[in-house]
């Protein structure tokens, strides 16, 4: 199946089909009517349904991202497979073919050269916009890069966690004793 980049892909359906639409077909029944049991399900609105507003239609971050480096990495394998073409010609050449083999392959690696400093720049933008999210949440990097303030993090987020653990724990006790009080009575 080959991709086109014109089109976008469909990732989730934000509505679900009303109860007016059926998985059983009114032609080719196949055995299965779809009924229930032979009553009729009455009537019905003919009103058009409308979509669900109550949900917002919001990404999630760790299902929704895409992989910025998917396209240049097609182009380095792409090049990568024509210089490894042109390099297995090149022990059949001499002379003049074996001269125009070798500019091919230098202009190969010229652009294979490029195309790499083009992905160090994403990659470098790429970090520099990850460094920024962590840093919006209060992380902290030393000298190498590495996140000097782990621990301080997981244990603000093990607090925060166990703070809403016990407020749970504390309106459980509290509905059983309201329930336990109203059961006496």
């Amino acid at each position: 199946m080959s991709t086109n980049d014109d089109v976008p892909a469909i990732d989730f359906v934000t509505t679900k089909a009303d109860s007016n639409f059926s998985d059983f077909s009114s032609i080719n029944t196949g055995g299965n009517t779809g009924g229930s049991g032979g009553r009729s399900s009455g009537g019905g609105s003919s009103k058009s349904p409308s979509p669900d507003t109550s949900k917002k239609d919001t990404k999630n971050p760790a299902k929704d991202t895409r992989d910025i480096y998917h396209d240049i990495n097609i182009e380095l394998k792409q090049i990568e497979r024509e210089l490894d073409r042109v390099q297995e010609k090149q022990d059949r050449l001499y002379g003049k073919e074996l001269l125009d083999n070798l500019n091919k392959q230098q202009e190969l690696l010229e652009k294979h050269k490029d195309t790499l400093a083009e992905k160090q720049k994403l990659q470098e933008w790429d970090l520099q916009n990850q460094r920024e999210i962590l840093e919006n949440l209060d992380v902290t990097f030393d000298a190498y890069g590495n996140i000097s303030n782990y621990m301080d993090i997981l244990g603000q987020k093990q607090a925060a966690v166990n703070a809403k653990t016990k407020e749970y724990n504390d309106l459980v006790s509290q509905y059983n004793a309201l329930t336990d009080k109203d059961a006496k009575k």
